[in-house]
């Protein structure tokens, strides 16, 4: 049921257009290893966001009751490990942006994001590989015990080069 406690009727034309949204989410999930937020094709996008907007507003739920009992609705879970993915709308991108927008002068920011942007396609490109190899070679947590020490470097870094720039 909504949050209003009013169960929402579903219409045909909502049917359909859910089935379509389950087929293109399905689809997604099929091929996830080949989806970014710069990969996914707007259909993709716009099906997950769809999802998202649905469990929120009530009108899609996970799990439900019916009369012969409760059903999991796996497209939904599906949708929702996607948007995990940023593949919804790259929120991740956009706060990485915001949080190093501040840290720098105004006349820099452009060069901050194009540097940023780059080290984040190769990283994207590259750490997965890099990722597969460490863990077919020794074990599954190697690739995790390697990046450990990157976030400690970056958040040091943070802390002791990155200075605020904005007036309080």
């Amino acid at each position: 049921m909504p949050r209003g406690g009013r169960a929402h009727r579903t219409t045909g034309v909502e049917a359909l257009a859910l089935e379509n949204t389950r087929a293109i989410i399905e689809q997604a999930w099929v091929n996830r290893a080949q989806l970014s937020p710069a990969a996914a094709s707007r259909e993709t996008r716009q099906a997950v966001e769809a999802v998202i907007a649905g469990l929120d507003s009530g009108r899609l739920r996970v799990a439900e009751k019916t009369a012969a009992g409760w059903i999991t609705h796996q497209w939904i879970k599906m949708a929702v490990l996607l948007s995990f993915l940023g593949i919804a709308n790259g929120l991740s991108l956009g706060s990485l942006a915001t949080s190093t927008y501040d840290v720098v002068p105004a006349n820099a920011r452009g060069r901050l994001q194009a540097a940023r942007r780059t080290i984040a396609e190769i990283g994207g490109t590259g750490a997965p590989l890099l990722g597969g190899f460490l863990a077919d070679t020794f074990n599954p947590g190697v690739p995790f015990l390697a990046y450990a020490p990157l976030l400690i470097v970056s958040a040091l870094l943070l802390a002791l080069v990155g200075r605020e720039t904005l007036e309080k």
